[in-house]
């Protein structure tokens, strides 16, 4: 490693599209919840609230007493300046109801071009 540069801590994420992200501490007792990181969730919502187009693939919204950001439209990956990767996997492969959807749906967007989203 370069001498002066600090390596980031990569905190990996993965959630169905639809699905909800929460920095509440209470996220973490609900299964449709993901946890995420105070920085990420406020990097986020402020893509979220911006005017440009590429951020309408989250929507603010309450939700088990908290504020939550939902996935929409959007399968791939989404990296905050935190470290914070989020992958974003497509909501038919949820609704397969296999134990292995998740790894299917992996394998389905590795296959796709990659798109990453990474600021407003």
């Amino acid at each position: 490693m370069t001498k002066g540069l600090k390596r980031r801590q990569t905190t990996n994420i993965t959630v169905f599209e639809y699905g909800l992200l929460s920095a509440s501490s209470k996220a973490a007792d609900k299964d449709n919840v993901e946890p995420l990181s105070e920085g990420a969730f406020e990097y986020l919502k402020k893509c979220c609230l911006c005017e440009d187009s590429e951020s309408r693939f989250l929507k603010l919204k309450i939700a088990h007493g908290m504020e939550v950001l939902q996935v929409q439209n959007y399968a791939g990956v989404v990296l905050c300046p935190d470290g914070t990767q989020i992958e974003i996997l497509p909501k038919i492969a949820k609704a397969n109801n296999q134990e292995s959807a998740a790894s299917e749906a992996q394998k389905s967007l590795l296959m796709q071009p990659q798109k990453h989203k990474s600021h407003c």
